[in-house]
């Protein structure tokens, strides 16, 4: 069982610039590519922790049907991140890749809400009723060392009371 993975990322490139250069449609093959090494890797069960345009919902829904080969998939969908946070493209020009809550990028209590309530309404097989939230900026912030935790209690309760 692997509870962390990103089946539409291509370990060991330049995974931050797919979205510049590739579809969702070639993230789906290159999910199902990967799901299907995973099981023969020896994992049966995994839970991916994100991706883009509900690729992980997709190939969940795709391996349970038998289209293609893969372990048992637990999809999160898109993560939830505060603009500038871990998993929010940044450092790009103005007008690149800007995301709003649809995409999973969120600012205070009420787009928290609204983001989740995109992901339920959203999402055509609700197999894992979570959400992967990121507290803190991170990683992907280019230009500014990481802050401090960035979701308030406020928001972490309305995500709860939405459970």
């Amino acid at each position: 069982m692997d509870m962390h993975i990103h089946l539409m990322i291509e370990p060991g490139t330049a995974w931050i610039r797919q979205p510049l250069y590739e579809t969702q449609a070639e993230w789906a093959l290159l999910a199902a590519r990967n799901a299907r090494r995973a099981l023969l890797n020896g994992f049966t069960t995994v839970r991916d922790l994100g991706s883009a345009g509900f690729v992980d919902v997709a190939l969940a829904r795709a391996t349970d049907e038998g289209w293609v080969d893969g372990p048992r998939i637990f999809p999160v969908g898109h993560y939830i991140t505060i603009t500038g946070g871990h998993c929010d493209f940044t450092g790009l020009a103005p007008g690149i890749l800007e995301r709003g809550p649809e995409a999973g990028v969120a600012d205070g209590p009420d787009e928290v809400v609204k983001a989740i309530r995109y992901q339920i309404s959203t999402r055509r097989r609700s197999c894992a009723p979570e959400c992967t939230r990121m507290g803190r900026t991170g990683l992907w912030l280019r230009y500014a060392p990481a802050s401090p935790q960035s979701s308030t209690g406020l928001c972490l309760r309305r995500r709860r009371s939405l459970s």
